[in-house]
């Protein structure tokens, strides 16, 4: 008998308007990061360490700055790592392979932000959700190419795994993926207190306590010598490279920068915060659990004040708190929506400010935009995807230029490059070893030489002279390098032979090269040196006047023709001559110095290669 006329029908599963609408709004919110690009050479420098990594190995990443290399390598060597497993088993190399791992790390920073929440705090997934992308720097970190994402993504992902109610096995998991999170970026080191403590607070008894940190230090351990014997890096080497920069950053970085620490939480996020966090810092004032707050309330905060201690951008340290941002915004946000407390003690008025606050922070136009590595805006969240994507297809336009001349140099005959910039310098470099190009030393081809790069084909050769002072490796003022570099390169006939020359520079605002103070006039460049991508209109209102057009710096070239070529020269031996008066040596001291200082090694030689 068929009883399937009676059969109750079946119903759809019911998803409530206010999961669609999330949903909607988080897709938009986020959607940049499918279209991420490069925000400096730094990031291109990752991307071609992944080139080198599958083929001639990072020792011939780069003769000439060999220290620059290693300490890009030493301290991110598990981004370039993920980008060359991601271009050998699955195809997908370039800037494609970059971009998914970009998306990937942001939707693994939000997945396990929000199951951090709701383990240590029975979150609402939705209101969790909500919190994270209402702060603009967990979000905005990854319109851009970068590793601080990729990182944050293992190090938000270890703390989600070790839960309150964790094995010991899954303790090992969390050491395995904390190990990445370092690998990716040292500063994620900062995640651990969060572990620990946490372990401290769940652990019933000192032995459960030592079985959880041993299985996670295993899991540690196991990762970091898998990467030693795949690519010959150890920890150590890292750590005394990242020592000899960070010294060298003092030179140019201020004391303390409050504004990143601003733009990364916005408005709402600080007030949800502060408002979730209240019981714990109640418990921790009493006493009460005093590893729970004084690891999700107190370090917290300390960790806020040394990441503005320590960077100039929303991306340096702060993605490491999007767990703890998640917990406690999720609670204030809650507080904020319960109609329980609506009208109880000062719960109406801050009510409504809240309200106001979230009108503005969402609605009211961009203010105060500014571009650190990617646009960032006090207001306007409903706009920031729009500002974005101009700003990515400025960006975008900058390599199409850059893929244009590399066209051109790959059918001229020996041509020679001057780099004006550090971003031209590297992009120019990865694009180059796109095409199949090898960075070859000056000494194999031609002995005595110095002062420049070689970059080969089989027999084709391009010449490039690099000007900026990357990361200040050299003490001596940015002309003084520049007019020390050209006199040496210009001393090779294979330099010297040369009818006409490219220099390439990138945005309008700084050149390795002081054109007057070099006795010439600045060349026309071939296309524009700045690109507007969004107006102030926040700030435009306020001042009444259309006062705020915010561009981006674009890369650009020209060329020059011999006689150019010689006064450049000439201008560069005046230069060399001064400053060699000045400190009482000779030119070619002086460029002893220099030469000796830029092509120094940090780490010992090995060949840094991952066998396919």
């Amino acid at each position: 008998m068929n009883n399937s006329a009676h059969a109750p029908a079946l119903k759809a599963p019911y998803v409530s308007t206010s999961t669609i609408v999330l949903a909607t709004l988080g897709l938009y919110l986020i959607a940049p990061a499918f279209t991420a690009v490069h925000p400096e050479g730094f990031s291109a420098q990752i991307q071609s360490i992944a080139l080198a990594m599958g083929s001639f190995g990072i020792e011939r990443h780069d003769s000439y700055q060999p220290a620059l290399t290693e300490f890009i390598f030493y301290t991110r060597q598990g981004v370039s790592g993920l980008l060359h497993a991601i271009d050998r088993f699955f195809g997908v190399g370039g800037d494609a392979g970059f971009r998914i791992l970009n998306i990937a790390s942001l939707l693994i920073v939000l997945a396990s932000s929000v199951r951090f929440a709701r383990d240590r705090g029975r979150a609402d997934m939705r209101l969790a959700l909500a919190c994270l992308l209402l702060t603009p720097g967990i979000v905005e970190t990854a319109f851009f190419f970068n590793d601080n994402i990729v990182s944050a993504a293992f190090a938000c992902l270890a703390m989600a795994v070790a839960g309150p109610r964790t094995s010991v096995l899954r303790y090992g998991a969390s050491g395995t993926l904390f190990g990445m999170a370092i690998l990716c970026r040292l500063d994620a080191v900062f995640a651990l207190p969060f572990i620990a403590g946490l372990a401290f607070h769940d652990s019933p008894s000192i032995p459960h306590l030592a079985r959880r940190a041993v299985a996670f230090s295993a899991g540690l351990l196991l990762l970091l010598g898998a990467f030693f014997l795949l690519t010959g890096a150890s920890m150590f080497d890292a750590i005394r490279i990242a020592q000899e920069f960070s010294q060298l950053s003092k030179r140019w970085m201020a004391s303390i920068y409050v504004m990143p620490a601003i733009y990364f939480f916005g408005i709402l996020t600080p007030l949800h915060m502060i408002i979730g966090a209240i019981p714990d810092l109640r418990d921790l004032i009493r006493g009460q659990r005093f590893w729970y707050p004084l690891t999700l309330v107190a370090y917290p905060v300390l960790l806020t004040i040394y990441a503005m201690n320590t960077g100039h951008q929303i991306r340096y340290m702060f993605p490491l708190l999007a767990p703890v941002i998640c917990l406690h915004a999720e609670r204030g946000l809650r507080w904020m929506l319960d109609h329980r407390k609506a009208n109880t003690g000062i719960a109406p008025r801050v009510r409504w400010v809240w309200i106001a606050l979230l009108l503005y922070a969402l609605m009211f136009p961009p203010t105060a935009v500014i571009l650190r590595d990617g646009p960032q805006a006090m207001t306007g969240r409903l706009y920031m995807p729009i500002v974005a994507w101009r700003w990515q297809d400025a960006t975008k336009q900058s390599m199409q230029r850059v893929d244009a001349l590399v066209s051109q140099l790959v059918v001229s005959e020996r041509p020679l490059v001057i780099s004006a910039h550090y971003n031209d310098d590297f992009y120019l470099k990865l694009r180059l070893m796109e095409a199949g190009y090898v960075d070859t030393p000056v000494a194999r081809r031609y002995p005595a030489c110095g002062g420049f790069t070689i970059y080969t084909r089989g027999t084709h050769e391009i010449l490039h002279i690099r000007l900026n002072n990357n990361w200040q490796l050299s003490s001596l003022d940015q002309d003084i390098v520049s007019a020390l570099v050209l006199t040496r390169a210009f001393e090779c006939p294979v330099i010297r032979e040369q009818r006409m020359a490219i220099v390439s520079r990138f945005g309008a605002h700084f050149s390795a090269l002081d054109w007057r103070r070099f006795g010439i006039n600045e060349p026309s460049f071939a296309q524009p040196l700045a690109m507007p991508f969004a107006e102030d209109y926040g700030l435009a209102l306020v001042l009444g006047s259309d006062c705020c057009t915010r561009s981006v710096g674009l890369f650009s070239w020209a060329e020059l023709d011999r006689g150019q070529l010689d006064a450049l020269l000439a201008g560069a031996h005046a230069t060399a001559a001064s400053a060699a008066r000045t400190a009482k040596t000779s030119p070619e001291a002086l460029y002893s110095e220099l030469h000796a200082r830029v092509q120094s090694r940090i780490t010992p030689a090995g060949d840094r290669r991952v066998e396919d």
